[in-house]
């Protein structure tokens, strides 16, 4: 699952109305919004920037601007199955010029180049994250500037050495089809699934265990650029097929999560998930390109104190903090849908930042609103909109510093 998620934003970017030039980043100057479908679950803290490098045949060189200190930034640089390494302040890849190479490159690096980031994939999904400290203005022209094309220049190896490229280049094709995952069972999407896989496949450097699995499933007609058609199966075998795909979505669900005091913790292997097919495949599903925990940590929370699904159409909600939560950039606490995206409001909130203007008690404890109706106006600035219907809530702490043990919800009605 995580390859042909991955894919879908991959191709997405790389065709219309998107287009985006191969070695080249771009970002947004807008907070991610109701509007944005692209992936699920985005941040509301930050600005992003995209990037598709194209490593098939030499490395690129990449350019990071200066950046103020206090200033979290990143780029995370994700290969086909969502592993990630990093450029920016926690890997503190700050200014300079630094070489993104697959992992089997054993090249000369040129004089000028700071470090070297290997990647065990020919196409990098270059993910940026820029820390917004006005989101509700212009005023903050450094994070918007930042995610202009030129602030983080791209160019291939032999561009910066001045050397003849070593290559006929062939462009990439994409498949920017759609998979519904709610019908995992229906004959268009099982087959169009295996399809993707397959394709997108053939630019990851596979561990020897990833090889071994891949190879189990050769009957199945897996493997990069296998072709795989129903009409290569017969009835029977085809049933068999849409059957395991419809169980594996069930067995997902069933995967066990690391608990604390009512939150779901992101897995301490987040994003260097290795051959941990269950957990990456659901960190897919439901949080794609979530960071390693060195970055940041991810609290979910589906259920109030007494185990209930929450939905604003039947209950209010509050979360009281004593203080706010210990880190060294930022935190927010953002409502989604079922779906995974933002609940489109008539305030335009999605939840709670660090930055907004919190209402606190002297004692600097909070408590947050989290209900369908408008609440009385002294708990507005403390309030997330809710649908009328179920929803469930995502912590992020990015640069956690300690435990933080985060209070449950309660019902407030």
């Amino acid at each position: 699952m995580p390859a042909v998620e991955h894919n879908k934003l991959l191709s997405k970017l790389a065709t219309t109305p998107y287009n985006l030039y191969i070695n080249s980043i771009f970002g947004s100057v807008t907070i991610a919004n109701a509007n944005n479908t692209a992936f699920v679950s985005p941040n509301i803290d930050t600005f992003y920037t995209y990037g598709i490098l194209d490593i098939r045949y030499e490395p690129v060189v990449i350019t990071i601007p200066p950046i103020e200190e206090n200033r979290y930034f990143s780029i995370q640089l994700l290969d086909i199955f969502t592993n990630a390494n990093y450029l920016g302040s926690v890997s503190n890849r700050t200014e300079g010029k630094y070489i993104v190479a697959r992992e089997d490159w054993n090249g000369t690096v040129p004089i000028g180049i700071k470090g070297v980031v290997r990647v065990p994939t020919s196409v990098v999904l270059a993910l940026g994250r820029i820390q917004v400290f006005d989101p509700y203005s212009d005023n903050d022209t450094i994070a918007a500037n930042l995610t202009k094309a030129a602030s983080f220049p791209v160019q291939t190896l032999s561009n910066f050495t001045g050397d003849a490229p070593p290559y006929d280049y062939v462009a990439l094709n994409w498949d920017n089809s759609t998979i519904n995952y709610s019908s995992i069972a229906e004959d268009a999407d099982v087959e169009k699934f295996f399809q993707i896989f397959n394709y997108i496949i053939q630019y990851q450097l596979l561990s020897d265990t990833d090889k071994k699995v891949l190879k189990g499933f050769e009957a199945l007609h897996l493997g990069a650029n296998v072709s795989f058609n129903k009409a290569d199966f017969t009835a029977d075998e085809w049933t068999e097929i849409k059957e395991g795909a419809k169980e594996a979505k069930i067995d997902l669900l069933k995967a066990p999560s690391k608990l604390a005091g009512g939150w779901t913790i992101s897995p301490d292997n987040t994003a260097n998930w290795g051959e941990d097919y269950v957990l990456r495949a659901l960190a897919a599903w439901f949080g794609i390109y979530g960071n390693t925990k060195e970055e940041a940590r991810y609290f979910i929370s589906r259920t109030d104190e007494q185990g209930n699904a929450y939905n604003g159409s039947s209950s209010n909600y509050t979360i009281t903090f004593a203080s706010e939560p210990s880190v060294k950039y930022f935190w927010s606490l953002t409502l989604y849908k079922p779906n995974n995206f933002f609940y489109d409001n008539t305030i335009g909130r999605y939840g709670i930042r660090s930055i907004d203007n919190i209402t606190k008690d002297t004692n600097g404890s909070f408590t947050l609103y989290i209900q369908h109706e408008k609440p009385s106006d002294d708990k507005v600035n403390n309030w997330i909109p809710a649908p009328d219907d179920n929803f469930h809530l995502a912590f992020r702490l990015y640069g956690a510093i300690g435990d933080n043990d985060l209070p449950i919800a309660v019902k407030s009605d």
